[in-house]
């Protein structure tokens, strides 16, 4: 065999391996569902064989959350429907339906529950942070009563898209009833014996099932959802003249991950993106400057501080935003109590 022959049957050898299967099966990384009931702790129900979608008359929901890793697919899919099993259906007295939004903040099965996302991170929104517009829905009618096997399936393609191409983060799908539904419905989750899928198409056609509705034909789910970052007031750290100090500022609320950004930044002084300011300051001073946390979603907050640095005693930070100078001797308002220190002898900001 010759050169060229070698050569062509080398792209073909690597096309064949970068070949993408069609239609793709993912099934989910993490499912659970969130109830009023449970919060100030962890969820814990991200191993349990199913997951519940309810709307009641006293106005309590469970919603259900599934998260799918996409990281592997390289070219956007021309179609994405998710799909998940419900194994019992309570009768509903009408015909109600089951709504699917994107989620906007990242969260694990193990913490999630009605206010935590995550082990040391809160929903900013009770009952999880999630996109009102809706991507798609599907119709349950009073029919579907009773132990009966139905597969419910959701256009999720438009938002996949985004995934793939990296233009939103993938932190899964929601899963609720419309406002003052009164129905309750069980579906199996990863654990169980008929798992929720998410499947995607480029050349390949995927049926869709029954009772679907466009997300255009459903109305918001509630207001807009709050989801810019908090940058925490107060001052900064104390520092001493000529000595190298460090300091992380932790914005709360918002999409991570985070990108921190400051201006007015003294010489020697640098701030990276991660929120950690650092350098050594070799003259006394007032240094007033600007810090923006920008959230994995676009959104950001901007806070001001100053920097205070006093020939050999320490500096206080004073934030302008709030307009109360601190003590160069605790970093404290007059007469107020010292803020808490951390093992390294940082100010806790939690």
């Amino acid at each position: 065999m010759n050169r060229s022959a070698w050569f062509y049957m080398g792209i073909l050898l690597a096309l064949s391996a970068c070949a993408q299967e069609d239609p793709l099966v993912l099934k989910p990384i993490d499912d659970t569902f969130l109830t009023p009931d449970v919060s100030g702790r962890p969820g814990g129900r991200g191993d349990r064989d199913e997951f519940q979608i309810y709307g009641g008359a006293d106005k309590k929901q469970f919603r259900a959350l599934l998260k799918f890793d996409v990281s592997e697919v390289k070219t956007p899919p021309t179609q994405a429907l998710l799909r998940i099993y419900a194994w019992n259906v309570g009768s509903p007295k009408k015909t109600e339906t089951i709504r699917c939004h994107p989620v906007l903040r990242d969260w694990n099965e193990k913490w999630a529950s009605w206010d935590l996302c995550q082990q040391e991170d809160q929903w900013t929104n009770l009952g999880g942070d999630f996109d009102p517009v809706a991507l798609s829905g599907n119709i349950v009618s009073g029919t579907m009563g009773g132990e009966k096997g139905y597969w419910l399936d959701f256009d999720v393609t438009a938002q996949v898209q985004l995934w793939v191409t990296k233009r939103k983060p993938n932190y899964g799908f929601a899963l609720l009833f419309d406002p003052n539904c009164t129905a309750e419905m069980r579906f199996r989750s990863k654990e169980g014996n008929q798992p929720p899928k998410l499947e995607l198409a480029w050349a390949a056609k995927l049926d869709r099932g029954q009772g679907m509705v466009p997300g255009s034909k459903l109305q918001p789910y509630g207001d807009p959802v709050k989801m810019e970052p908090v940058l925490p007031p107060g001052g900064l750290n104390m520092v001493r003249e000529g000595e190298k100090f460090s300091q992380a500022i932790k914005a709360r609320g918002g999409a991570k991950p985070y990108k921190y950004a400051a201006t007015g930044l003294p010489d020697g002084v640098t701030m990276a993106e991660d929120g950690t300011l650092a350098g050594a300051l070799d003259k006394e001073g007032r240094f007033p400057i600007s810090v923006t946390c920008t959230g994995a979603d676009g959104k950001r907050a901007t806070q001001r501080y100053e920097l205070v640095v006093q020939k050999g005693g320490g500096a206080a930070g004073v934030d302008l935003a709030g307009g109360a100078e601190k003590t160069a001797k605790t970093g404290a308002a007059p007469g107020a109590k010292e803020p808490a220190k951390t093992k390294a002898g940082k100010v806790d900001d939690e």
